[in-house]
């Protein structure tokens, strides 16, 4: 063939044995979940249909609150993004221990209800991963479970408590015995944290 004439002789090449060389790691990638910690908080559903037809006045100061409880969560040293939905996601930096990752979440979660005591507000403890700014896994939807029961009126009361953050079990038993921690129908509330 000429072409092949045009390339003329192709060098011995050394063999680089592949299969006999082990891979290295791979790197933690955006992928992969990690154990971490969370706050997600919302607008009771009372709440959520009264902004459907919120007057000027009422948007300024929700733009203000936001601004007033995202820089509050900063100094706290956490991110927090409003989704469209008006949902407040909280997620804190990793760190080695579980138990100061969940200590910081509520911490956060602590200043959400502070800034915005009409939310319902949960922390959870969980595999999940960061996605640009957004969390995503199996964290974020126990979150939004403990959310959507805590705003489901039982038929023992009539309307849902507001006192209090929801937590889930992994939670409870990292922040216990630094945190104060009430029970309810519903699963552990959040009240506060100890003092020394």
């Amino acid at each position: 063939c000429a072409a092949l004439d045009a390339l003329g002789e192709i060098p011995d090449l050394p063999f680089a044995p592949t299969m006999n060389t082990p891979l290295p790691p791979a790197p933690f990638g955006e992928n992969e979940q990690a154990l971490m910690s969370l706050v997600l908080a919302s607008a009771p559903p009372a709440d959520v249909a009264a902004h459907d037809t919120v007057e000027e006045g009422a948007l300024t100061a929700e733009i203000e609150r936001r601004r007033t409880l995202q820089s509050a969560l900063r100094l706290a040293g956490v991110h927090a993004d409003f989704l469209a939905d008006g949902s407040l996601v909280v997620t804190v930096p990793s760190t080695a221990s579980a138990i100061d990752q969940a200590a910081h979440a509520a911490r956060a979660a602590l200043v959400v209800k502070e800034h915005w005591p009409a939310a319902e507000v949960a922390v959870c403890t969980g595999r999940g991963a960061v996605r640009g700014r957004v969390p995503v896994g199996d964290v974020v939807e126990q979150a939004a479970q403990l959310l959507a029961v805590r705003s489901t009126p039982s038929p023992t009361r009539a309307t849902p408590p507001r006192n209090g953050v929801r937590v889930d079990k992994l939670t409870a038993g990292l922040l216990e015995p630094r945190f104060a921690l009430t029970p309810s129908p519903e699963g552990p509330l959040l009240v506060g944290e100890e003092k020394d």
